[in-house]
């Protein structure tokens, strides 16, 4: 996925650009070819996922789900991303919410 956002210069005027252009940046994005190839393959797989193991199992899914949360550099990093994904969410002191500033729920919504 290859989108770049625009802003112009930065600053204010930048804010401002993005502001008056946010709606069809984010159009733009959507619509390009691959972003909605990764979409419709994640949709179509995502109801055979049950575990962890699916889903690192899957590089092409796994990648659609960590690009989606901006951790697509992590992708090599399966024990990890698994360790996340199977903490105890309900649990203060799990793996997963030792890593925010407190209780994060990385579950996808149906």
């Amino acid at each position: 996925m290859t989108y770049a956002v625009m802003v112009g210069n930065g600053g204010y005027a930048g804010w401002k650009l993005l502001e008056r252009t946010a709606d069809a940046q984010r159009q733009a994005l959507t619509n390009e070819p691959q972003m909605q190839i990764s979409r419709d393959y994640f949709t179509a797989g995502a109801e055979n996922v049950n575990s962890a193991d699916d889903l690192i199992s899957d590089y092409r899914m796994l990648k659609v789900a960590l690009t989606a949360f901006g951790l697509e550099n992590d992708i090599r990093n399966k024990a990890f991303i698994k360790k996340v994904l199977e903490s105890d969410l309900t649990d203060e002191k799990s793996f997963a919410n030792k890593l925010g500033s407190g209780p994060i729920d990385f579950r996808l919504a149906a």
